[in-house]
């Protein structure tokens, strides 16, 4: 017989797309929608200056650079449950390692879309107000 789901994770079900796992991140968290809200918070404040930090790594052809950002933006996605999107930055952190710097923008660029398809989503895990009744022990 199938467990019925609760009522939030009936909205993350909803939620849940290629690249990212609402309810993984949801246990990420151990249900905690403060600690979701931070999270969701920060990487919201620190994406734009990462993606900085790769894109001018990138135009400068900046290897070490380039490594250390994607690989900070990386474990940040990881984090989120946002394999697909961490997946290119590990694909950025490994070009780091090549002999060419060269045509990386449109990698850069699919990473971009990615994390930008991925920001309203998260926005709305924390602000769902089935999220918040179930973070309060109510039920639907």
């Amino acid at each position: 017989m199938m467990e019925s789901k609760s009522g939030i994770e009936a909205v993350y079900e909803t939620l849940r797309c290629d690249g990212f796992d609402p309810l993984a991140l949801w246990d990420t968290v151990e249900q905690d929608l403060s600690l979701l809200s931070e999270l969701v918070r920060l990487f919201s404040d620190e994406y734009p200056q990462m993606l900085l930090d790769i894109e001018q790594a990138v135009t400068q052809k900046d290897a070490i650079s380039l490594s250390r950002a994607a690989h900070k933006l990386k474990g940040a996605l990881l984090q989120l449950a946002a394999p697909k999107a961490a997946s290119l930055a590990a694909d950025l952190e490994n070009c780091a390692h090549c002999v060419s710097l060269t045509n990386l923008e449109g990698l850069v660029n699919q990473l971009r879309g990615e994390v930008d398809s991925l920001l309203p989503v998260l926005k709305t895990m924390v602000s769902n107000p089935t999220t918040r009744r179930s973070n309060r022990g109510e039920h639907n």
